[in-house]
């Protein structure tokens, strides 16, 4: 495991691969709504100040959790670290007043690290009715859930591969791709925020390391 350094000991050279990747599935996202207003039947009902999506488990992976934390120290106002920082140092896996998981990255009803949210929260658009509270759209409709782009996201994907050592050759394997996604993500309430210098350590040191499976591509 890496040591624990200052944010100045670190060159941050992952980040612009993060930056892509959040690109690309922004770019998937885009497409797919496109191709949704131009058929008939109801619009995104996703808006401003609706949060329901953050008070579940969301799963996220180290460098999204690493950008997330830079964000944090390095972009947002210092207002929002301050309020933040009490809220990180007493853990993750808080409950809203429904039971719900709350992201530790929400205050209020705002994203505190919005332009480095994670991928599966710039993915989730519902169509139709918003969102009830506690309610599982994948479950409950998921017709209603915008399916990205699949070019798009599985380049997404693959670059986060490369993140961990992973080498792919095209044409990209989407089975292996969606496999790795899940293996290498965990809920944010089940990440320990308190020493983010050691998911920068990890990454600044190419330390990530994914198992190779059976489907991996040679």
């Amino acid at each position: 495991m890496a040591q624990a350094r200052s944010h100045a000991a670190f060159t941050y050279h992952w980040l612009p691969t993060l930056g892509k990747i959040y690109a690309l599935v922004d770019q998937a996202v885009a497409v797919s709504r496109a191709k949704a207003a131009a058929l008939p039947g109801p619009g995104t009902a996703c808006a401003e100040g609706c949060a329901h999506c953050c008070r579940q488990a969301i799963p996220v992976s180290t460098p999204e959790i690493a950008g997330a934390m830079w964000y944090l120290a390095q972009r947002a106002p210092g207002t929002v670290r301050l309020h933040l920082r009490e809220a990180l140092l007493a853990g993750n896996g808080a409950t809203s007043s429904e039971g719900n998981l709350v992201c530790p990255f929400l205050m209020g009803s705002t994203c505190a690290v919005y332009p480095m949210r994670f991928m599966a929260c710039r993915q989730f658009m519902i169509f139709g009715k918003p969102c009830a509270a506690g309610e599982n759209v994948w479950d409950t409709r998921r017709r209603d859930l915008l399916v990205p782009s699949l070019p798009h996201k599985m380049q997404a994907f693959a670059l986060m591969a490369s993140l961990y050592g992973v080498k792919l050759k095209t044409p990209l394997d989407h089975a292996f791709l969606r496999t790795f996604i899940m293996d290498v993500s965990a809920p944010v309430q089940s990440w320990n925020l308190n020493s983010p210098e050691l998911f920068f350590g990890e990454l600044e040191e190419g330390m990530l390391k994914y198992a190779k499976r059976p489907t991996e591509p040679d």
